[in-house]
């Protein structure tokens, strides 16, 4: 029971490819799996926090690789999306800089013995960025099925410039919050 935690992070990073094959391999049916082999992986986000909780197996590493799982799991979305030409790629490098910043802030940090785990504001992010990500997979649902979805593209791109502004603001309050303990 103890192992639970990290058995579904491992599982979300493996879920992240998987849903990926599908998502490429064309027809409704492969789309409608996709989707649903990314919502078991955005669940595995929720329920390993809440099993490590449950089963006081918090850990060091944890801390670590949920976040790094959360990573895989929206920046191979966003990849996939900028190959089916559906967001640009300015947004992707955004997210991409973003993550491999706070991945290489939290292992320099860690070798100082500082362990960062999730904050709100990069838990706010992903959960906005899921957001988008589903407005996402619900026009290309529109799109194959042929109903006009322009209104629906309007949304996605503001909802896009929002989660790009928030991806920024959430490194720059990490950094912020560690300031003093960067030195």
């Amino acid at each position: 029971m103890k192992k639970i935690p990290i058995i579904l992070t491992f599982l979300r990073i493996l879920l992240s490819f998987v849903f990926i094959y599908f998502l490429f391999n064309k027809g409704l049916l492969n789309l409608c799996i996709s989707i649903f082999i990314f919502s078991i992986a955005a669940l595995t986000d929720f329920y390993d926090g809440f099993f490590a909780r449950k089963f006081n197996v918090c850990s060091n590493f944890g801390k670590f690789l949920d976040p790094l799982a959360d990573k895989v799991l929206t920046n191979s979305a966003f990849i996939s999306f900028y190959f089916l030409n559906l967001i640009n790629f300015w947004i992707v490098l955004v997210f991409l800089i973003r993550d491999l910043f706070m991945t290489s802030f939290r292992i320099f940090m860690w070798k100082k013995n500082i362990v960062i785990s999730a904050s709100k504001s990069g838990k706010f992010k992903t959960f906005f960025q899921f957001i988008v990500i589903y407005l996402l997979f619900l026009f290309i649902i529109f799109n194959s099925i042929g109903i006009d979805s322009l209104f629906l593209k309007k949304i996605i791109d503001l909802s896009v410039y929002f989660v790009v502004i928030l991806t920024i603001w959430s490194a720059i309050k990490y950094v912020l919050n560690f300031k003093e303990k960067i030195l």
